[in-house]
């Protein structure tokens, strides 16, 4: 799109800068461009034929920011297609072809991310999805125009005749156009770079001091644009050497050939024929409400100073009935309802009559309703809807969805794992588990029952010594005296079964204890006595009662509980 590299070329005439700086004034929008980067997020629908408005969402949210920087913007569309470039359509339009097939084959070999970078790269914008925009734009009270052709030729026109202070683009064609201000790369916040026709001649990478307009756009067409392509080999650098050294564009053809440089037959009247589609290039004029031509009256007094202005310096004066390539004249009523979006700028017919294929919103798999290319797609399982009047609440939400029958559903833990029935049917019980001593070191599990939560009637009493602290608590082993100390050590040092210990009933992934054996070669997980929630001092009385029937040469060290991990005994 434009000429390729002139934007860099002239960068001496771009500065940094923000819409803000256009606040109260009028700005034309090319808006085409908006519809292209907003239909790149949506590009699999649009190439699959699904119903999609994200590109009509991104461009009011564009429209959005411009009106609250205090810009009041004028959209204008792209019409119908320019017969100069018609070529360059036909191309464009194979490559999109081509690029649809290879995303289409890559979304069946279920590659979507390639497949969706494939899809943007076929985009494209149709007069439906415009008038969808338009549609939008009407409701919050936007301007625009839908030109007979080209949008920047039409916003040329606007600049010329100061209907317009700027014209937001990203096609380099308004320079060669004659555009005052161009504002290039808007982001969603308003930063942008503006384009100064009156620095364009403070060019380095190539010099134009004291060139016209005119000179600056045969170097343009010479390396190449939407209306003819250059000579391989050719690019702005060299055009321009052409151009110093001629004074029209057949002569700058002429040193071509004489150069060798392989140019085609026929190449002068082709660039004669894009010159001429430069100036004379059919428009909308709201004014009038009737067609005509980009310069077909004299430039605003704003642009006067401009060097060259927009003058056709030697651009040979044709009859318009002689230049078929710059689009037919259009009846008065028809190039008003184009521009007001009432009639298709292809067909010229209204779009009310116009019946476009409406995809199935129910199912992405009828064919019938997508285009040729998408038929090839697999069809996908249509989603089953909800029951008619069911209502959805908070437990709904959270509840699983019934297993389906056919597919077996898989059991839980708690089912693969048996369970002693006298011990599930008591909720006082509490499972212990502790590693033997022997080579297989296999985990071995308990029930022991609650001594301080269960129903049963707790053992009598022990009588406790007047001269012991209240404020300690009683240990299970202070009921057991040994009075030989061999026998103690022999008692420590046997492996003993699991004494019978009461524990609350807490669970094993809540509260845990790890005790470590001098004799053995794993730790011994048992299960803290302290319930979560309850006090510090009832947690250590319970906690010391638990160890209190263990053997001493078990080293206890922590508890993995979060609620006693903080202490140590």
């Amino acid at each position: 799109m434009g000429i390729s590299g002139l934007i860099p070329l002239l960068r001496e005439a771009q500065r940094p800068g923000h819409v803000k700086e256009f606040a109260g004034q009028t700005v034309g929008v090319d808006s085409y461009i908006w519809l292209y980067k907003g239909a790149f997020a949506c590009a699999s629908d649009l190439a699959l034929g699904q119903p999609t408005t994200k590109y009509v969402s991104f461009f009011m949210a564009r429209a959005h920011m411009l009106r609250h920087h205090g810009v009041e913007p004028l959209f204008v569309f792209d019409g119908g297609p320019l017969p100069s470039k018609l070529v360059t359509e036909l191309e464009r339009q194979r490559n999109r072809t081509e690029r649809r097939q290879a995303a289409i084959t890559l979304w069946n070999q279920q590659k979507r991310k390639q497949a969706f970078e494939m899809f943007q790269r076929c985009v494209e914008v149709t007069p439906l999805m415009a008038k969808a925009v338009i549609e939008q734009l009407k409701l919050e009270g936007f301007r625009y125009i839908v030109a007979p052709y080209e949008a920047d030729a039409q916003l040329a026109y606007l600049d010329a005749h100061g209907l317009i202070s700027a014209a937001i683009s990203e096609d380099s064609d308004l320079i060669v156009f004659g555009c005052r201000n161009i504002i290039f790369k808007l982001d969603q916040y308003g930063e942008a770079v503006v384009f100064d026709r009156k620095r364009m001649f403070d060019a380095k990478a190539v010099d134009i001091q004291g060139w016209s307009s005119a000179q600056v756009r045969r170097m343009c067409i010479l390396s190449g644009c939407d209306y003819v392509n250059s000579v391989p080999g050719v690019g702005l650098k060299k055009a321009h050497r052409y151009v110093a050294r001629s004074h029209d564009l057949p002569a700058a053809v002429a040193l071509m050939r004489a150069d060798k440089l392989p140019v085609p037959e026929g190449y002068e009247a082709d660039v004669v024929r894009a010159d001429l589609t430069f100036v004379y290039q059919r428009v909308y004029d709201p004014r009038t409400k009737a067609m005509a031509c980009v310069s077909s009256s004299s430039p605003s007094p704003s642009s006067s100073s401009v060097s060259g202005g927009r003058e056709a310096e030697g651009t040979p004066r044709v009859p318009l009935e002689d230049m078929p390539f710059i689009g037919p004249a259009l009846d008065p009523h028809i190039a008003h309802g184009i521009a007001l979006a009432d009639l298709d700028p292809v067909s010229h017919l209204p779009f009310d009559t116009l019946k476009p294929p409406q995809p199935s919103t129910s199912s992405t798999s009828s064919t019938s309703s997508l285009p040729p290319a998408v038929a090839l797609l697999p069809a996908k399982p249509v989603p089953k809807s909800a029951p008619v009047g069911r209502v959805r609440n908070l437990q709904s939400f959270w509840k699983s969805p019934k297993p389906s029958t056919a597919v077996a559903s898989r059991p839980s833990r708690a089912q693969q794992q048996p369970v002693d029935a006298a011990a599930a049917a008591d909720p006082n019980e509490v499972c212990v588990k502790f590693r033997n001593n022997d080579q297989s070191s296999e985990l071995v599990s308990t029930t022991q029952q609650s001594r301080f939560f269960s129903a049963t009637k707790p053992p009598a009493a022990v009588a406790k010594d007047e001269n012991e602290d209240e404020s300690q608590p009683q240990s299970l082993a202070s009921t057991q005296v040994v009075e030989d100390p061999g026998a103690a050590a022999a008692v420590a040092d046997s492996p003993l079964p699991l004494p019978t210990t009461h524990l609350p009933a807490v669970a094993e992934s809540q509260c845990s204890t790890v005790v470590e054996d001098s004799s053995a070669t794993s730790d011994t997980v048992i299960p803290a006595a302290r319930p979560h929630g309850t006090g510090d001092a009832h947690a250590i009385s319970l906690f010391g009662q638990f160890i209190g029937s263990y053997p001493a040469s078990w080293n206890i060290k922590h508890c993995r509980c979060f609620c006693c991990r903080r202490r140590s005994y």
